[in-house]
């Protein structure tokens, strides 16, 4: 699996236009691409302007047709005129690779703690770890 980690700077004035369409973006990449298994849009709590692509696609296949595809085309003109610093690193995943988003065949929502086809409670061990994680994370941002 591959991962891209990209990291855009909008311009002076485009930071509201530039996270609208940056999210759109993620919308048509997963809802279009079957290789295209993750792509998240997170935003420097401390730099507005600065968003951090994550991606994961399925193999160098995927990463090509996501390259070639025409949205991603048809994008690349759009954040070109909005992006004042850009930086990408293409990465080789290294860990299971198993999705992020379900757990033990759970599907995982954000602050929502149900299992999605079942409409039962996550089991008390994995609501503890998402609790668990959520602190870690907010401590970690807070330093």
């Amino acid at each position: 699996m591959r991962a891209i980690v990209a990291y855009l700077t909008a311009k002076p004035g485009k930071e509201a236009e530039f996270k609208e369409k940056m999210t759109a973006q993620a919308r048509r990449c997963l809802a279009n691409e079957p290789g295209c298994l993750q792509f998240d849009v997170a935003q420097d709590p401390n730099n507005p302007a600065r968003l951090v692509m994550l991606e994961v696609y399925q193999d160098e296949a995927a990463v090509k047709a996501h390259q070639e595809s025409q949205h991603f085309k048809d994008f690349r003109p759009v954040v070109s005129d909005l992006v004042a610093e850009r930086k990408v690193e293409v990465l080789e995943v290294v860990s299971d690779g198993k999705t992020k988003r379900e757990v033990q065949g759970l599907a995982f929502q954000p602050g929502r703690a149900r299992n999605a086809g079942a409409g039962n409670a996550l089991p008390a061990p994995l609501g503890a770890y998402f609790r668990r994680m959520a602190g870690r994370l907010a401590m970690s941002v807070a330093i």
